[in-house]
């Protein structure tokens, strides 16, 4: 797939041309190139590369364990005026920061509310984890979609907190070097927010920074003592379909009919 960008306001004005092939079984994929005239190519500075990067890790989902197709995403540059990019090919992977969490919230509710988490304290030493069980009621005109699986990682955001997150191992995946305090909080600006998947498919805005579609910081203005803000969570959930638990449901009646 190949196409040239040009200065035009919708993404449906841009003309994309799109050949396919015969692939070997197991070799199948998408190719995406971007190619850059000489006026164009002060457009690719290192941070429009940067942002490129994050927003195709934002693509990635974390919930790899249900997913039986796999989705990689490598990023290669060739004739790129960055040395640190040039004839490299890059695996892009989700964000390394949401492994150093302070605190974990993840679980899963099915398609009949019924909720099951684990909440995990990484910001104090020797806290046991605590599993969660609870039935969801939602009001009358409401019903339940298919079986839902999230995982919430919050960061405290205080320069102590910043520090420690850095100690844990956070390092830039490209340069392989520690981050700075200052790279490590715009790494948190970068990554945080919501993540909304269906079946692993990200679904956007949902996430995308600045967007509090949880309503986490109005909450937090009414209980800030308890409430915490949506610039401190990286979160991800995924909703699978509806039809999954219907036929599940459909299949334990039958059983319980026949006996």
């Amino acid at each position: 797939m190949e196409y040239f960008l040009t200065q035009v306001q919708f993404l449906e004005e841009v003309d994309i041309e799109v050949s396919t092939k015969k692939c070997p079984l197991g070799k199948t994929g998408t190719i995406i190139k971007i190619k850059a005239s000489d006026e164009k190519l002060q457009f690719w500075t290192e941070a429009e590369i940067e942002k490129l990067t994050n927003e195709l890790r934002k693509l990635k989902s974390p919930f790899k364990e249900f997913f039986v197709d796999k989705f990689d995403i490598n990023l290669a540059f060739i004739n790129c005026p960055f040395q640190k990019y040039n004839d490299n090919i890059f695996e892009i992977e989700a964000y390394p920061i949401v492994e150093f969490y302070d605190y974990r919230i993840a679980g899963n509710v099915s398609g009949d509310g019924k909720m099951v988490a684990v909440f995990t304290n990484n910001a104090e030493e020797n806290i046991p984890k605590e599993t969660i069980d609870s039935k969801i009621q939602l009001p009358i005109h409401c019903k339940f979609c298919g079986p839902v699986y999230f995982d919430l990682r919050i960061f405290d955001r205080d320069p102590e907190a910043i520090e420690n997150l850095i100690n844990k191992g956070l390092i830039d995946p490209i340069s392989n070097k520690y981050l700075s305090k200052n790279n490590a909080k715009q790494l948190l600006n970068e990554a945080y927010g919501i993540n909304l998947y269906r079946e692993g498919f990200r679904i956007r805005p949902y996430g995308n920074g600045g967007i509090d579609w949880l309503e986490l910081d109005k909450k937090r203005i009414q209980d800030p003592s308890f409430k915490i803000s949506n610039n401190q969570v990286i979160g991800f959930v995924n909703i699978k379909p509806e039809e999954i638990f219907t036929s599940r449901r459909k299949k334990c009646k039958r059983r319980v009919e026949r006996k």
